[in-house]
This record gives C-alpha cells, sequence and structure tokens, in this order.
C-alpha cells in the first residue's frame, strides 16, 4: 500500500530552525507525502520561508493564518489534511530520512492506528542529549497499557504523551481537536486518542529529533503552567466514565506528585499569585475526591488526607521518598 500520509508543521518564530525542518521531511524515503506549513501568524520571515519551499515541491502547501498558538495551528492543519494517516513535526525540531516509513511499515505491518517511535532530545547545537525509548523490540501494546506507560517514568511519560513522535490514522481526529488557549496541549488530548485507537505499535528507533530550547519545567513563574493540573482532571474525569478506576487513582496520585514540585516552586518564588492558584488546585482536586465512584485503598486514603489536610508534612515524606529520583512528565 502506498497511503497519502499528512504531515503537519505549525510554524512560528523559527526562522533559524525552519529549513532544516523543512528539508528533513522532504528527504523522507516515503514520498507519498501531503506537507502542511501552518504559518501561525509569524512576524518573522517564516511565511516567506514556506512560501520559497512550497515553490519548489508540490507536496507542499502552505496555511496562512492569524496567530492562535500551537494548538490552533495544529488544528488548522488537521482540517486540511487530506492524508490517511497525519503526523505532527514542531517547527524548530527535525526527523531522521525514515521515520515516517519506519512508522507507516509498523502500522501495516501489525494492524494499528497509532505508531510511535523513541525520539532523542537534542542541544542548539544538534548534539543528543538523550534518547527517550520504551523497552522491546517493535510490537503492538493495547490501549490500556499505553495509558499505564505514562505512570512508569519520565522517559515514558514523554514518549507516550507528546503528539509529534508519533503517526495517526486521521479518522482519530474526527471529532478531537486540541485546546485552543494552552500550554501543555498534549497532556490534555493525546491520552484520547490512545485509548480510542485500535491498537499502538511501538518502534524503538529514535527518528524525532527534539530540539530543547527551554528545559526546565520549574523555570520562571507563569500561571499557565498550573494548566497541567487542569489536563489531570480531564484525564481523572475521562477515567471515570470509562470506569478505569486503577488508572484514575493513579492519574490522582500523579496530580498530588506533580503539586509537589509547583509547591515547592511556590517556597521559590514567593509569588503571591502562585499561593492563591495553590489553593485553587488543591480544591479542585478535592471536587474530583468528593466524585470518585468507589472506595480507595486505604493507602492512598492516607496519602490524599496528608496532601489535603497536611500539605507541608506529606511534601516532606514526599521528597525523602523521591530523593535522587528525575522528575517531571514531559511535554513540548
Amino acid at each position: 500500500m502506498n497511503d497519502k500520509i499528512s504531515i503537519i508543521v505549525p510554524v512560528y518564530r523559527v526562522e533559524d530552525y525552519l529549513p532544516a525542518c523543512i528539508e528533513s521531511i522532504q528527504r523522507q524515503t516515503y514520498r507519498n507525502l501531503e506537507i502542511l506549513l501552518v504559518d501561525d501568524g509569524s512576524p518573522d520571515h517564516c511565511g516567506a520561508i514556506c512560501d520559497a519551499y512550497a515553490g519548489q515541491d508540490s507536496r507542499i502547501r502552505v496555511i496562512h493564518k492569524p496567530n492562535g498558538g500551537l494548538s490552533d495551528a495544529r488544528n488548522a492543519g488537521i482540517s486540511a489534511a487530506t492524508g490517511r494517516y497525519i503526523g505532527f513535526v514542531d517547527s524548530d525540531d527535525w526527523i531522521g530520512e525514515e521515520m515516517v516509513e519506519s512508522l507507516y511499515r509498523a502500522l501495516q505491518n501489525h494492524g494499528g492506528e497509532i505508531a510511535v517511535c523513541a525520539f532523542a532530545s537534542v542541544d542548539e547545537k544538534g548534539e543528543v542529549r538523550e534518547i527517550f525509548q520504551d523497552s522491546g523490540a517493535e510490537g503492538m501494546i493495547g490501549k490500556r497499557q499505553a495509558q499505564e506507560k505514562y505512570f512508569e517514568d519520565y522517559q515514558k511519560a514523554s514518549l507516550y504523551t507528546v503528539a509529534w513522535n508519533k503517526l495517526y490514522a486521521r479518522s482519530l481526529f474526527a471529532s478531537e481537536r486540541y485546546p485552543t488557549g494552552k500550554i501543555h496541549e498534549d497532556e490534555f488530548l493525546t491520552f484520547r486518542l490512545l485509548y480510542q485507537a485500535k491498537g499502538i505499535v511501538y518502534v524503538p528507533k529514535a527518528e524525532y529529533f527534539y530540539r530543547c530550547r527551554d528545559t526546565s519545567i520549574m523555570g520562571e513563574f507563569r500561571r499557565e503552567r498550573f494548566q497541567l493540573f487542569d489536563a489531570y482532571i480531564e484525564k481523572m474525569q475521562f477515567f471515570r466514565k470509562m470506569d478505569e478506576q486503577e488508572l484514575w487513582t493513579r492519574t490522582l496520585k500523579l496530580y498530588m506528585h506533580m503539586f509537589q514540585q509547583y509547591f515547592q516552586w511556590q517556597k521559590e518564588s514567593g509569588a503571591d499569585e502562585m499561593g492563591e492558584l495553590i489553593r485553587v488546585y488543591r480544591e479542585k482536586l478535592r471536587c474530583q475526591y468528593r466524585d470518585r465512584r468507589t472506595k480507595l485503598p486505604v493507602g492512598v486514603q492516607g496519602e490524599y488526607y496528608l496532601f489535603s489536610r497536611l500539605p507541608a508534612l506529606y511534601f516532606f515524606l514526599w521528597k525523602m521518598k523521591h530523593r535522587g529520583q528525575k522528575n517531571g512528565t514531559g511535554g513540548k
């Protein structure tokens, strides 16, 4: 088979990186591509660069639109795509020459609807810093198993959360879009796509190269960072609806785990606004806890009690338990 595959590239303020990104897609060994460059109102020369490449390659289509953010740009690409499959490449990254073919062949061989490949994080010079991968050889994993990967370690969490190291059946987006006006946008949607897919295929070769331009999850304070917890709440509501009690419970624990980092961030920044957000999002979790359908294990109930009533003690005990471990759940 030789199905058309749509590769969507949201473009904004990346004129120094954009040519390398586009050319890595043009060099793909899989040739039947529709390359959608979505110029999201970029104020630099990105729009002109996109048009120049489109003039040289008939597979490239350029969408010029007012700035609406990453999710809006991806959604514009999804709506315009005509391929049977969809992939995403961020415009400051690049992909290996066999990425699309490897993911497509894996889907054909195993009958899945989403293919996931390992990826490498690279520095500004393009030198590899870390490989994000799962264990084992190429093969199928179930939708519930894919959700559980998120709770194993930060590498697997990143691998199965980000949008761009995957190939998707376009039909999965029939009623799904990325949430606009959000950061952590992948956290709101990828878990739904993985759960809906008839099968997920893992490809162990690192074919995507993610450029780390801002690597610190706990950098300068921005209230938008708390949208991560809104994504967790949506996951909890989704898992409750699907009667996935264990996944609901593990998301509850992850919420508390990540909250520890934000609590520490508050102590270090001393921002009054941060303190208010801490209170708001603690209350949001409290509402989800009250709305649970089944009784939780005693250990989880105790952990939640400490989190909600004695947060300083909870965070101290958590820090002692997890000392020396890497934190974070990934996402660009």
